[in-house]
């Protein structure tokens, strides 16, 4: 099996939640794309990949590993703005956040968009998900301001690629409502949380990690309502 082959497989098993099925393909894609010294960065995304399929399986030691190694092979490229690296730098920053190393986390998003946002078009996808995580990290940092803008850009590419409906935009309804709860306005995460709610009710699988977030925060406003009551 060639690493086109591969990484198919391997994409489409990680959209699937399919961790183990991935782990394999990618892991397969890795081995493939080291033995061509002119593969660096198909190498690079297939450690980029490696390293989230890692990461949702809680594995972050090794998901770290694999994401600076993509960071280390995109930089062989002998580009400093090349998309790869951008990408390779998101997939650092993810880990990172996902431990709560914020700092680090917000350092290399940060590096991440200066390189992708310089290749505008194609990249569009990953540009709106770099804006995102910066967004998440601005507001787990109290930086509410921050947080909306970065939502704002990210959610508006979304809504360009995907339109109005479907997972991506309901996501985007939760992170205003969580944002609006950090702001201690529960009427407007109210809003935001009831238009998440029916996005994911038309259609978005209950297993869906969306809607356990939904039910997360529904839990938090309740809380929040109820300490605003007389």
């Amino acid at each position: 099996m060639d690493w086109d082959e591969a990484a198919a497989e391997g994409a489409t098993a990680l959209v699937e939640g399919r961790v183990d099925d991935a782990e394999t393909w990618w892991r397969l894609a890795v081995d493939d794309a080291s033995g061509d010294p002119d593969e660096l960065a198909r190498l690079s995304f297939s450690l980029f990949n490696l390293s989230l399929v890692q990461s949702q399986a809680g594995r972050f030691d090794e998901a770290e590993a694999n994401a600076r190694q993509s960071v280390a092979v995109a930089q062989r490229l002998g580009e400093p703005f090349h998309p790869m690296l951008g990408t390779a730098f998101f997939g650092l920053a993810m880990v990172q956040a996902e431990q709560g190393r914020r700092g680090e986390a917000e350092l290399n998003v940060a590096r991440s968009g200066e390189i992708l946002m310089a290749h505008p078009g194609l990249n569009d996808p990953l540009i709106a998900e770099v804006l995102i995580l910066a967004g998440y990290i601005a507001l787990e940092r109290g930086r509410h301001l921050d947080a909306e803008l970065a939502f704002r850009d990210g959610c508006a590419i979304r809504a360009r690629l995907y339109g109005d409906d479907g997972t991506d935009a309901a996501s985007c309804a939760l992170l205003f409502g969580q944002l609006e709860l950090a702001r201690g306005r529960p009427a407007d995460a109210r809003r935001y949380l009831n238009t998440g709610h029916r996005m994911l009710e038309s259609g978005v699988p209950e297993g869906h990690p969306l809607q356990a977030e939904y039910r997360r925060l529904a839990a938090l406003l309740e809380r929040a309502e109820r300490s605003q009551t007389p």
